[in-house]
């Protein structure tokens, strides 16, 4: 029983070495499931960084339409503010023109 008990003796488990043994595939899980973890994150922060640079691509195209349009406003502005300068010179010519001497042949009579 002596010499089975000796043979077997390193197959024997203890507390220490059970102890051991869990801490070890405990940190074996915890180190699979850092990395998992960090490929998850980076996969999540590539998507995150894809989506900022469309939308930072849609956003310049967007206000690059918007500058053109503004563009095409003052430019429609700037013609009516020259036909309004116009119609009102033409409003003050016929006002000297008709009423003016109207206005004098009512009031010299």
């Amino acid at each position: 029983m002596a010499e089975a008990f000796v043979f077997y003796a390193d197959d024997l488990l203890t507390r220490d070495h059970f102890t051991e043994v869990l801490n070890a595939r405990f940190a074996e899980q915890d180190a699979r499931m850092e990395a998992r973890f960090a490929e998850q994150d980076a996969r999540v922060e590539s998507r995150f960084a894809e989506q900022d640079a469309r939308m930072d691509a849609h956003f310049i195209e967007q206000d690059a339409k918007f500058e053109a349009r503004f563009v095409q406003i003052d430019t429609r502005f700037a013609r009516q503010d020259k036909v309004l300068l116009l119609h009102s010179w033409m409003l003050g010519l016929i006002i000297v023109v008709l009423v003016a001497p109207q206005l004098r042949a009512w009031f010299a009579a």
